[in-house]
């Protein structure tokens, strides 16, 4: 930790092995260090200036605002898991809003209320063993249109997910981003 309390320390690498799952958004390697995260977190940071160039990116810094608490959970991918979220392997790579290190994962859970929205968590390691947590509410990236959705909606649902209106920066009824918004269910993993 350095002179403010802040975690400096490099991320605690899991030995367990890997599993892989089926889940709604298709095949994925789950491990606290799973190889589809670990491209996630080299490959996206340096592709961010190029895309930027062109009005795109892979990478951005969290806002504080984001921050939802610390788990201290022996596994909290399981714990993630267990409450319906699920690895989002293309994530664009989030930033540590304090020390700027790549999140150790990214995972989402649609919401089963509005299917077009989902709670997207970052993960960070802490060398404790703890895992800070970061949340929002956002639309779903997905490619794909969802049950009953136009194709016109599928365009704005992309287009809002990837240049969103944050609620730090816009009246709630014109954002489409909202900081520090967390699942009913990771609240209860925080508070436990």
């Amino acid at each position: 930790m350095d002179d403010e309390g802040e975690d400096t320390e490099p991320p605690v690498r899991s030995r367990r092995g890997v599993l892989v799952a089926l889940g709604a958004g298709g095949l994925w390697v789950l491990g606290a260090e799973s190889v589809a995260m670990r491209i996630r977190r080299s490959l996206l940071p340096p592709l961010d200036p190029i895309l930027r160039q062109v009005g795109g990116y892979t990478a951005y810094q969290l806002h504080e605002d984001e921050f939802i608490g610390v788990t201290e959970a022996i596994d909290d991918e399981a714990a993630l898991k267990a409450l319906e979220y699920e690895p989002s392997v293309l994530a664009a790579a989030k930033y540590h809003p304090r020390s700027a290190r790549t999140d150790d994962g990214s995972w989402r859970r649609i919401d089963p209320d509005n299917p077009r929205w989902q709670w997207h968590v970052h993960r960070w390691r802490r060398h404790d063993g703890s895992t800070e947590l970061f949340s929002h509410y956002e639309y779903r990236p997905d490619l794909r249109p969802i049950a009953g959705e136009s194709p016109a909606e599928l365009y704005q649902r992309i287009r809002d997910h990837y240049y969103p209106r944050w609620n730090n920066q816009f009246p709630d009824e014109d954002a489409n981003y909202f900081l520090g918004e967390a699942s009913a269910g990771l609240e209860e993993l925080i508070e436990g």
